[in-house]
C-alpha cells in the first residue's frame, strides 16, 4: 500500500484526530507488516477489516478499514 491507496474524508480525519493519531501514522501502521486482527461484514454489507499496527515511533495503533472502491478508507 502507498498514500494513493488511502481515501481519507473530513469525518475520518475528524475520528482519527479524536484518538490523537494523524492520517500519517496510520498510514505506516498500516503499511508497516500490520497484524490481521478481524474480518468483518456489517448489517449493511460493508466489510472491515481490523489490525494492530505500529508506526516508525513505535507507536501500537489498533485500525479499522474499508475498501471504498479501489481504496482504503
Amino acid at each position: 500500500m502507498n498514500n494513493t491507496d488511502f481515501d481519507w474524508d473530513d469525518a475520518n480525519i475528524s475520528h482519527i484526530a479524536e484518538h490523537r493519531v494523524t492520517p500519517e501514522e496510520a498510514e505506516e501502521a498500516l503499511t508497516n507488516d500490520p497484524l490481521e486482527i478481524e474480518f468483518e461484514i456489517t448489517e449493511d454489507g460493508e466489510e472491515r477489516w481490523s489490525y494492530l499496527g505500529e508506526t516508525a515511533g513505535t507507536r501500537l495503533l489498533y485500525l479499522v478499514i474499508t475498501l471504498r472502491g479501489e481504496k482504503f478508507g
